[in-house]
């Protein structure tokens, strides 16, 4: 299976305090009406901290919606400092799997990439969904793959 993104360039929507007024002027004729993967994150300098990753059969439709989810604006307004990003990835490829698998495999990735780089994103509910963290002791050393700290959604009893 091979899936292939295109990333767009990414959109500034604003700071914390400015974000939710500027919402209303963002150009949504900007964002393809594409299948795709999307990003809303905190931007700090160079580095960037995902907060929802979604994905969508026509982007531009379920963005509207999602500038439109008074939760989901809120959750972007608080928490730490640093301007909100908007990041957008069209499928241009999905060898041997239909566009709907190929958007949940896609999404799926993002989501556990996020998390196990230490990042807590809001769950499909719009709430910040309960976590497991495991931690790596003892020497660090080169060769570990894996970060110090790694969330995991709790598996399911």
């Amino acid at each position: 299976m091979q899936i292939k993104l295109e990333w767009l360039p990414a959109h500034t929507l604003g700071t914390k305090r400015t974000v939710v007024g500027q919402i209303d002027n963002f150009d949504l004729e900007a964002i393809p009406s594409r299948a795709g993967v999307y990003v809303f994150a905190r931007k700090f300098g160079r580095a960037l901290e995902p907060i929802y990753i979604g994905k969508a059969l026509n982007l531009r439709t379920r963005l509207k919606s999602q500038f439109n989810s008074h939760k989901l604006m809120r959750s972007l307004a608080d928490g730490k400092s640093g301007d909100r990003v908007l990041m957008v990835a069209v499928l241009k490829g999905a060898r041997g799997l239909r566009t709907a698998d190929a958007l949940r495999t896609a999404e799926r990735a993002h989501i556990e990439h996020a998390l196990t780089s230490g990042n807590a994103l809001m769950n499909i509910q719009l709430t910040r969904g309960p976590l497991d963290s495991i931690e790596r002791i003892g020497k660090a050393t080169r060769n570990n793959p894996f970060p110090k700290v790694m969330l995991v959604k709790p598996t399911r009893k």
